[in-house]
């Protein structure tokens, strides 16, 4: 059986960094905004200082205070003051993040690639620009797109009919998602990332070996060590039947609520 591969890292959380300044960067597709918010909150709790920017035009964190790029003074005050800052303005470059970081010194930095960033899949990524620095390079792509149709209310530059071959609609593979993440690789990724290729809405993904399959091919890729498999928002009616018996109290209970994420790596790399 293809899970008998790999094993989990419980919890998810461990393969971050404690931290250092450390720069935690999210490309691609389909949840980099959420996957940031959720780093965010991690770090927040634990009492660390977040500084957050964007490489383009994004909407701004809710709740987060916010500094343009010719505000650093201010920015690092916020920072100070309010625990977590996000510099904006849409005129952050990838040359801009390590003077950021120089300048701003939290203990962590947050990055949103400049891909689209409204849940849809992305099948032919830009052309990266990284950051001098980046620690955990978090490549993003939606596994809920598996299997929808080829249009534009799923794939980002798609027509806005569901393209067709033999007269039947093309449906998003797994492969697609493969050779998206591969694109962010053409142009090299930087030297000193940790890659962890991150699947967002895999609690609808039926095909196990299937997916432990793209597990495989996905640690394949160049400094990925893990994948993790991501439902980011939840599932109410998956929870539901899920919980269904459980006794009031249960720590499943708990395991059940709220986001899910899972770190896999080959079980190889236990030896």
């Amino acid at each position: 059986m293809q899970l008998d591969r790999f094993s989990f890292l419980e919890p998810w959380t461990m393969m971050l960094p404690e931290g250092a300044s450390a720069v935690l960067m999210a490309a691609g597709s389909g949840g980099k905004s959420t996957l940031l918010r959720r780093l965010h909150d991690h770090y927040r709790k634990s009492g660390h200082t977040v500084a957050w920017c964007a490489l383009g035009a994004h909407p701004e964190p809710f709740g987060v205070a916010t500094a343009g790029l010719d505000a650093l003074d201010l920015a690092r005050e916020l920072l100070q003051s309010e625990g977590s800052v996000f510099v904006g303005g849409g005129r952050t470059a990838a040359s801009d993040v390590e003077r950021l970081r120089q300048i701003l010194k939290p203990d962590i930095l947050l990055v949103e690639g400049g891909q689209h960033a409204d849940g849809r899949f992305e099948p032919n990524p830009r052309e990266a620009s990284w950051p001098e620095v980046v620690h955990r390079l978090f490549c993003v792509a939606p596994l809920h797109a598996v299997g929808r149709p080829w249009s534009s209310r799923h794939v980002v530059g798609a027509p806005d009919e569901a393209a067709r071959i033999d007269g039947e609609a093309q449906r998003v593979r797994s492969a697609d998602l493969l050779a998206s993440l591969r694109g962010l690789a053409q142009g090299g990724f930087p030297a000193e990332a940790l890659v962890v290729p991150f699947l967002s809405g895999f609690g609808g993904y039926r095909d196990v070996d299937g997916m432990f399959e793209l597990v495989g091919e996905l640690c394949a890729l160049p400094g990925a060590k893990a994948v993790c498999l991501a439902e980011l928002l939840g599932d109410e009616r998956r929870d539901a039947a899920d919980s269904k018996g459980l006794p009031e109290g249960s720590p499943a209970l708990e395991f059940l609520r709220g986001e899910r994420v899972y770190a896999v790596y080959p079980a190889e790399l236990d030896e």
